[in-house]
């Protein structure tokens, strides 16, 4: 017999709370926003690319961006500069790609605090733009390079803003910068050499010589009759050395890598290296209407072939 009366107390309201799940709580709520992860690695350059490109991705779905930084958990790691830009992030912790570490980390946490427990994975393809990223849903973990301004065209305002090198200026760029500011086409020169000269390294990554800089001079010179020149290299001397039959240059030298990137950005045009350091400095000056000039052979002939860089620059940019 049923009995009347009977208050939320007894079995059936157990049962339909049971059913329900227990509330949610304010924090889960928040946690259902896309979370994007993004893997960053090598040097400045490259970390400013997958940092962007990650940024994009979280602003197009309106959801927060993660940074897995494991890899300068390497004793031989680059530094991890992000910070040096004022870049503040949530480490996004990513257990082992292998099914046992993923289903272990499930079991550990009851499939719900682990980062992306149903994430979904994204590999870039080769070097090229890889259009899936335009696809991307929810949860998802970036895994790549991304180094072409096409993964941040929606944010480029926003990454010029968090990524301007002015912060860096200082009391040892002053006389430079009023230097820069007189003359009327002073030209940035980027000379890598460092690791491009490890014979391993230079399997990959073309050591320029001075044909490339030369004949991006005559076209500059060609334009600009009055262009200064200045030159910048993790091995000024040598780079000296390697264009000593060019007309007196300023070697930028005694200042750390972040000074040198301010007073870089601060010509109006540019002769930049195969690297990303410069390409940044390059894309990241105001100056209107600049004249970039970048390395066709980014690579070395055979991983050319395999990496495609037609992606990689704006397209006013003149490759020679």
């Amino acid at each position: 017999m049923r009995r009347h009366g009977t208050t939320s107390r007894g079995p059936t309201a157990a049962r339909r709370r049971r059913r329900a799940g227990p509330p949610h709580r304010a924090a889960d709520i928040v946690s259902r926003r896309p979370r994007v992860g993004v893997r960053v690695t090598a040097g400045l350059g490259n970390q400013i690319f997958q940092y962007a490109a990650g940024l994009a991705v979280a602003r197009r779905l309106g959801g927060t961006l993660e940074l897995d930084t494991s890899y300068y958990r390497k004793p031989q790691a680059r530094p991890l500069d992000l910070a040096r830009f004022g870049v503040t992030w949530q480490e996004c912790h990513v257990p082992g790609r292998s099914g046992l570490a993923r289903a272990i980390s499930r079991l550990l946490t009851g499939g719900r605090n682990r980062f992306f427990s149903t994430r979904a994975e994204l590999r870039e393809r080769g070097f090229p733009y890889d259009e899936r990223i335009r696809s991307v849903r929810g949860d998802c973990y970036l895994d790549g390079y991304f180094q072409s301004p096409r993964y941040f065209a929606d944010i480029e305002d926003e990454i010029r803003t968090r990524f301007d090198p002015a912060r860096f200026a200082s009391p040892g760029t002053a006389a430079l910068e009023r230097a820069l500011a007189a003359e009327p086409a002073p030209v940035a020169v980027h000379l890598r050499r460092g690791d491009y000269a490890d014979p391993a390294v230079g399997k990959k990554h073309t050591l320029l010589g001075p044909a490339y800089y030369d004949r991006a001079r005559a076209l500059l010179d060609g334009r600009f009759p009055r262009a200064t020149y200045y030159l910048f290299s993790d091995e000024p001397e040598r780079a000296r050395a390697d264009l000593a039959h060019w007309p007196p240059v300023t070697v930028v030298a005694g200042l750390d890598r972040f000074e040198e990137l301010h007073l870089m950005a601060r010509c109006r045009h540019f002769i930049i290296a195969n690297s990303s350091y410069s390409w940044w400095a390059a894309y990241l000056a105001a100056a209107p209407e600049k004249v970039v000039i970048a390395p066709r052979q980014w690579f070395t002939p055979p991983y050319l072939r395999e990496l495609p860089t037609v992606d990689l620059f704006p397209e006013d940019w003149i490759l020679v």
